[in-house]
């Protein structure tokens, strides 16, 4: 996993070396974990656009209401439709939809069908896709942006080129690297700086400017939302959230079903009677339990990269004993 990128406009670029995980892969992940997921494709082409021919459906074991309460998604159209409640033909895998799609489906489409919670926000559901990009905003990775150093500037605008950085604690630490500084030097610490709130674009001060040419490196918590492959590259998105079926996110798959489960019965516990509601209420609680405790053991904690890894003996000097800073800072001791 990188630890620091560029800042182009409002992207950042980088290359980390893990292979990240797709959108299509979380959404089937979390379709199993609801109850029901079939991958497959058409073997045939559709007589109307209010079906599709799907031959491994062909079976006399199965009935015709074996797809109730299903729904079908053709993932290069981005098109959900219910399943009728018989709407499969078991003698020639004809399944029947309740609205007719753009165009009928051809042969060789993929298509997959789900159970409980349908593939996208659909008849008032909560979709896989939303919850996806739900459990990749609460985790998180620690990176660092790089902001372009203007002599003798105090105050550097973040908020509008991070729109998800709102407050002081998604900052973990602050670096700067002079101009010409070898490619094999570390980042040096900034020992000097404070939050500036300002509603949508809040700011960083520093206690000792540096100059045109220097880069002032901030170290970030980054929603895992907001930190994608996309086309190919990882980048900082400039919308939140996996849109695209190759895009990708950083959260491994295992981690992704166990956050996924509070989402997936919160959920389910709108639905059906008041009994099977309660039911999935408690399940959605200790769901939550689990979840914050794989959070706490997986993902990166800011003390595991702080100041203590550079200074060994450190003191705090407070506005009210005279610095000429004006506001708290942390010095060597």
């Amino acid at each position: 996993m990188p630890t620091s990128f560029t800042v182009t406009g409002a992207a950042i670029t980088g290359a980390p070396s893990v292979p990240g995980y797709t959108l299509t892969n979380y959404r089937q992940r979390a379709g199993e974990a609801a109850g029901f997921h079939l991958y497959t494709s058409t073997t045939g082409v559709a007589a109307t656009s209010s079906q599709l021919v799907v031959g491994s459906l062909t079976s006399t074991d199965l009935e015709a209401s074996f797809l109730k309460d299903c729904w079908a998604y053709v993932p290069s159209t981005l098109e959900a439709r219910r399943i009728q409640k018989r709407g499969l033909d078991t003698g020639t895998g004809t399944i029947s939809i309740d609205r007719a799609t753009a165009n009928p489906i051809g042969n060789a489409v993929n298509v997959e069908f789900y159970g409980k919670l349908p593939p996208t926000r659909i008849e008032g559901r909560l979709g896989l896709n939303q919850i996806v990009n739900k459990v990749l905003s609460e985790c998180w990775t620690i990176q660092k942006v790089s902001i372009s150093g203007v002599t003798n500037q105090r105050e550097y605008q973040i908020g509008a080129a991070y729109p998800w950085l709102v407050e002081e604690d998604q900052i973990v630490e602050v670096y700067y690297r002079p101009f010409g500084a070898d490619v094999n030097d570390d980042d040096l610490l900034m020992p000097r700086w404070r939050w500036v709130p300002g509603a949508d674009n809040p700011r960083i001060e520093i206690g000792m400017p540096i100059t045109t040419g220097d880069t002032l490196k901030v170290m970030l918590f980054i929603p895992m939302s907001w930190w994608l492959l996309q086309g190919g590259t990882w980048q900082l998105a400039s919308t939140e959230g996996l849109v695209a079926e190759s895009d990708a996110g950083l959260l491994d798959l295992e981690g992704f079903e166990i956050i996924a489960q509070w989402y997936i019965y919160k959920e389910l516990a709108k639905w059906g009677e008041a009994s099977e509601q309660d039911r999935f209420e408690k399940l959605a609680a200790a769901a939550r339990v689990e979840a914050n405790a794989w959070k706490t053991d997986h993902l990166q904690r800011a003390d595991d990269i702080g100041r203590d890894d550079h200074w060994t003996s450190l003191i705090r000097v407070p506005s009210a004993g005279g610095n000429r800073y004006g506001f708290e800072v942390l010095s060597r001791g």
